[in-house]
């Protein structure tokens, strides 16, 4: 599923999908693409959104695995993870009883699949319901 956005404000309006889909019924694993936009400020936003707790991980820097399966874990911008964070990133989603995974890129990943900077496996994991800035 791949919903557009224009701005913050507008991904503001998807706030009651962005909630039902942390619920604990339904926790699919949800990418937003924010090309050119302020993925600190939706970070932010997203917070207030996610089921707690809500454990980040900002990039580039050290991927910090979270071993409580409750809440959601927020990668941010997940398109700055080294080749190394995202196989084990891949290996730690593999197993079933892990929290959500939100994640926020600054570039859409297919490009970077199609040079092998980026898993393609990983965007396919990471992307069940994808978040697009259409501006």
């Amino acid at each position: 599923m791949t919903v557009d956005f224009a701005d913050l404000d507008s991904l503001s309006n998807y706030a009651q999908l962005l909630r039902s889909l942390s619920s604990d019924t339904h926790k699919p694993d949800v990418l937003i693409v924010c090309p050119g936009g302020d993925s600190k400020a939706v970070g932010r936003y997203l917070r207030q959104l996610c089921a707690v707790p809500v454990r980040c991980c900002v990039f580039p820097g050290p991927l910090c695995l979270p071993r409580d399966p409750a809440g959601t874990f927020l990668l941010d911008p997940v398109n700055k993870m080294t080749v190394d964070q995202q196989v084990a990133l891949y290996d730690w989603m593999s197993p079933s009883g892990r929290p959500q995974v939100v994640s926020i890129a600054t570039t859409a990943l297919e490009p970077l699949v199609a040079n092998g900077d980026f898993l393609e496996a990983l965007c396919h994991r990471l992307s069940v319901v994808r978040l697009v800035n259409a501006a």
